[in-house]
């Protein structure tokens, strides 16, 4: 697809997808900072960065070696504010996913997060993620499949050109 396209999921190993499969912390963290390259930021960090920004947590020194700048950027960068631990092998959650885009959008300034417009936006994503087939609850916790995220992101994408279109040739005219 297209996100395997543009190098954002690059599967499970030995060119295999498991689309089916949930999504954990860190793979996010790694499909995220990916998709941050994409929107032009820079993902790029030290050795040295990348232990101080993970140290903040508890369990900082249980992520993969290949997520550990990932995530160390996530971190840095917001994406990760609120988590009082890194949980690195646990399922995602829709509600941090969704968090997460949000502030990455933010602070590759392609979204106003502070306006209104981001409240309505998240609000509106509500009833297409509650139509998506996502995979069952467990322990109150729904988990978040690799093709439910390409899913939300191709929805994200839609939504905020629709709002973008809608404040440029809207609000800006007012």
């Amino acid at each position: 697809g297209k996100a395997a396209e543009k190098g954002i999921v690059q599967g499970v190993g030995g060119g295999k997808f498991n689309p089916a499969g949930t999504i954990t912390r860190q793979e996010a963290a790694v499909m995220l900072s990916r998709a941050a390259v994409l929107c032009g930021l820079d993902t790029g960090m030290t050795e040295e960065e990348v232990s101080a920004a993970l140290a903040r947590f508890s369990d900082g020194g249980s992520v993969a070696s290949w997520a550990r700048s990932s995530l160390a950027w996530c971190a840095d960068n917001g994406l990760t504010q609120g988590w009082e631990t890194l949980e690195p092998t646990t399922p995602i959650l829709r509600a941090e996913v969704a968090r997460m885009l949000a502030v990455l959008l933010k602070n590759a300034a392609l979204f106003p997060a502070e306006s209104l417009l981001l409240s309505i936006f998240l609000f509106a994503m509500v009833p297409f993620m509650s139509k998506m087939k996502l995979t069952p609850y467990t322990e109150s916790k729904p988990k978040f499949t690799r093709n439910n995220i390409i899913v939300l992101g191709v929805l994200t994408v839609v939504s905020v050109v629709a709002v973008v279109l809608y404040y440029v040739f809207y609000i800006s005219k007012k």
